[in-house]
């Protein structure tokens, strides 16, 4: 697993057992790398830099590289990598002994889509699966794979390979032959003759994968989440689908004058799924509630959300929501209420909207201490009794059952 730190000097770090991928001596002590060159655009909060390794490093899937690109887009906080792209570029080898290496086009004769591969050291990966190529006595390549039953499938060629040839230049073919329905031709059209110039994009997005920011000392006890507060609504963080800054509510504990504040997050990488503002703007990280009210014996939250009288915009053509929501007594989720929309139909808390606090599993480890049947029966019952709805009830069940089995937290923290 490939991190990054952002400290001087910059630097890749990995945590990798590499015994795992391949029996290179070499790369067992690889730790960590520094950047050769790098550059941070503090005004768009864009990191750019490159690496040289002393020698190829193997990826997980079994492929050598040896220089990484990476062009990264950092959220406003420095949280969270937004979007960026990491660029490996494959280690070369010498074609008069792997005369098949380079990149090619795989077209298949029943009609399915061409894809590219690129072979290096005769081993290739296509369509999820590694594939080692061998040159038979007769100087013909042949390789082995598996069948949608299991059965095992040769796929070989009649174009012979001579010692020291380096196989169909830049636009020739390899045909190919199997037994297999539907694949009884293929054709590799060389699109490469060495891996020089190719490079492996793997792209950074929400939906894909994410880098976010990580403790500075991990092996800290310190609990760097969301607080929970048992006797007030300030001071604690519900979230919905267990992420925080995902449209998660955050109340301030008061200020030193008593003032109350609250805002919705949208800072999680999960968000960039979501469309942008009505005049193409990204939607804010933060989004403060307005004309806030608090009643703590009926434990009822009010405030509104004003797109068009903050941001001058509105977001799916929405100008204002309005919210009422009603909290548990034990602050540990949401029972009811309404998110009012000026342009569509209200949303319902406990239906719609299942809100749990996001530090539930901190009071949680302290009531189910024991891990006991009875008592996790006990705090259901008493959710239930609480009025929480049935889907909130599931959600609640769902991270009960996690810190029963003590496993890990069931929360994105966005940290």
């Amino acid at each position: 697993i490939a991190s990054m730190e952002f400290a001087i000097p910059l630097k890749m770090t990995f945590d990798c057992d590499w015994t795992e991928i391949t029996d290179n001596d070499d790369l067992l002590t690889l730790d960590s790398i520094p950047f050769d060159r790098t550059n941070f655009h503090q005004q768009s909060m864009t990191f750019h830099g490159k690496i040289s390794f002393a020698s190829p490093v193997c990826g997980s899937n079994s492929y050598f590289y040896e220089k990484m690109d990476c062009l990264l887009h950092f959220s406003g906080t420095g949280h969270y990598i937004r979007q960026g792209n990491l660029r490996w570029s494959f280690a070369s080898t010498p074609i008069e002994s792997y005369p098949l290496d380079g990149a090619w086009e795989v077209q298949f004769s029943h009609g399915r889509t061409s894809t590219v591969i690129y072979v290096q050291k005769h081993f290739f990966s296509c369509f999820g699966m590694n594939y080692r190529i061998t040159i038979d006595q007769d100087h013909r390549p042949r390789f082995t794979w598996h069948g949608e039953y299991g059965q095992s499938i040769e796929q070989t060629s009649n174009q012979q390979i001579l010692p020291g040839a380096s196989g169909p230049g830049i636009g020739g073919a390899l045909e190919w032959k199997t037994i297999a329905p539907g694949y009884e031709r293929i054709v590799w059209k060389r699109l490469a003759t060495n891996l020089d110039n190719c490079w492996k994009s793997i792209d950074i997005l929400a939906g894909n994968f994410v880098y976010r920011k990580c403790n500075e000392h991990p092996h800290n006890d310190q609990f760097l989440g969301p607080s929970y507060q048992a006797n007030t609504l300030w001071g604690n963080t519900f979230c919905q689908l267990y992420s925080v800054g995902l449209a998660s509510y955050h109340f301030l504990e008061p200020d030193s004058d008593g003032n109350c504040q609250a805002y919705i997050s949208y800072e999680s990488p999960k968000t960039e799924a979501w469309p942008s503002l009505d005049n193409g703007d990204k939607v804010p990280s933060r989004v403060p509630f307005r004309n806030i009210s608090w009643d703590p014996t009926t434990r009822i939250f009010k405030g509104n959300i004003c797109w068009e009288q903050d941001y001058s915009t509105t977001w799916m053509n929405e100008s204002k929501w309005s919210y009422e929501i009603v909290f548990d007594a034990t602050f540990k989720f949401v029972v009811s209420g309404t998110c009012s929309r000026s342009g569509g139909e209200s949303h319902r808390f406990g239906i719609d909207l299942i809100y749990i606090n996001a530090a539930l599993e901190t009071s949680l480890r302290m009531s189910l201490a024991s891990q006991s049947s009875g008592e996790y029966l006990d705090v259901v019952r008493q959710w239930r009794d609480n009025n929480a709805s049935t889907g909130t009830l599931a959600m609640l069940g769902e991270v009960a059952m996690a810190v029963m089995g003590d496993r890990e937290s069931m929360f994105d923290f966005n940290l």
